[in-house]
């Protein structure tokens, strides 16, 4: 930051919200972070939402304790007079609403599957942050500040870019860990957001077929007995498959040991 009008070279105030993103209800420490002069000699006030907290302000008062309201949005702006005469002020803002890290994958599940269908190793996934209410700002004018496994990513963060496609590792099990940081233009507002995304192994399940065609996906068949002489269809289903493997799957069917041909589709 560059000292403001007036200010000895050095002399700045930033504020500093604990925790950073605090939920409705919850207590808040605004701290002023003084440089450049003494804190216990220098005046402070606060505001909250443009009102003055008088109990709160006075020489050395470094700190505002609140408790977060409902608002949209709460803004905190702070006025340090230096013992030089200095005049500092600092503003930011907390909104009630964190973002949304929303992602899919380039893989594959059975239309019937509750689930999302998960990313697998080697596939790709997108991955989309929506900022929550209190910008009062555009989208595509926020600047998204984004982390992949705590790893700075600048090559993919800044002004509007709120979204971007990671490859993910051919390793098995690995927990990708997503970060965002969201803010306006002149760093008043900030938001951030964490998304856990595991990876799992493409499989494929068999299940057994309804007298009407349907697949019983209320159990996975993992051993089957049948009574001799019945007929008994059954269907294999890929779950988490890219679309580029799915083509090329192939199908071998056996019983007791023995190959036999499918139904009248690979997969039945």
């Amino acid at each position: 930051l560059l000292p403001q009008a007036g200010a000895q070279l050095g002399e700045n105030v930033a504020l500093v919200f604990d925790p950073p993103s605090p939920k409705v209800g919850e207590t808040v420490t605004a701290k002023a972070v003084l440089t450049g002069a003494d804190s216990s000699l220098s005046s402070f006030e606060w505001h909250k939402n443009g009102r003055r907290e008088s109990a709160a302000s006075g020489k050395g008062k470094t700190t505002f304790i609140f408790q977060l309201g409902a608002e949209v949005r709460t803004v905190i702006d702070v006025v340090v007079i230096t013992p030089d005469g200095v005049r500092l002020s600092a503003t930011r803002a907390i909104t009630r609403e964190r973002p949304m890290l929303v992602w899919w994958a380039d893989t594959s599940a059975p239309v019937w599957y509750k689930g999302k269908a998960a990313p697998s190793p080697g596939s790709t996934v997108n991955i989309l942050a929506v900022p929550g209410a209190g910008f009062g700002e555009k989208a595509s004018d926020l600047i998204y500040s984004w982390s992949v496994n705590v790893e700075q990513r600048p090559e993919i963060s800044g002004t509007g870019r709120d979204h971007f496609t990671l490859k993910v590792s051919l390793v098995s099990d690995v927990i990708q860990q997503i970060n965002v940081r969201i803010s306006n233009a002149n760093k008043t507002i900030s938001q951030e957001a964490m998304l856990l995304l595991p990876t799992r192994d493409p499989e494929v399940l068999v299940y057994a077929l309804l007298p009407s065609g349907g697949v019983d996906f209320s159990k996975v068949l993992s051993l089957f007995i049948g009574e001799s002489g019945g007929t008994f269809d059954f269907a294999a289903v890929p779950f988490f498959f890219r679309s580029d493997q799915l083509s090329v799957l192939k199908y071998t069917w056996r019983v007791n040991d023995q190959a036999i041909a499918g139904k009248d589709k690979p997969h039945v």
